[in-house]
């Protein structure tokens, strides 16, 4: 599940999957096994990929962008 929503996030900003690791700096097979539900992101990346992305979609599945 959050894979899926990782991947389908990813693709709807425009990003790479080599981009988003360079972000979240860890390697591309880490941000494809995320994608394919084989390992699970640490709190701290998933965190950085929230705040990252601007999106809480990751771990609610439901799209509520932060404004502060």
């Amino acid at each position: 599940m959050l894979g899926e929503r990782l991947r389908k996030s990813r693709l709807e900003l425009g990003l790479s999957i080599p981009e988003v690791a360079e972000l979240c700096n860890v390697t591309k097979s880490v941000i494809s096994g995320y994608e394919c539900n084989r390992i699970n992101p640490t709190k701290d990346v998933l965190d950085l990929l929230c705040s990252k992305f601007d999106i809480y979609y990751l771990l609610y599945g439901r799209i509520y962008k932060i404004s502060i």
